[in-house]
């Protein structure tokens, strides 16, 4: 598993551990995109996301940030239609 914790500028590393740890995020490897060249993963670079096939004709169910968005989405209590 991977733990994702959120960094804001300017922090020390004793702030960030002492932070809110429910904005802490654990994921399988396999959704991480450690050197962001892979679309439909966490760590997506904008260069992947740019030239990622069938750019902007890809339905948005199925683009690259849809999971994040989900996962956003859903960790922050927020409606959707």
């Amino acid at each position: 598993m991977v733990l994702l914790v959120p960094q804001p500028t300017g922090a020390s590393p004793d702030q960030i551990l002492t932070t809110d740890r429910s904005t802490w995020l654990l994921v399988d490897p396999s959704m991480v995109s450690f050197d962001g060249s892979t679309c439909d993963r966490v760590g997506t670079s904008f260069t992947a996301f740019k030239w990622q096939a069938g750019g902007c004709g890809r339905a948005p169910q199925v683009s690259p940030l849809c999971a994040h968005m989900t996962v956003e989405v859903r960790s922050h209590g927020i409606s959707t239609y």
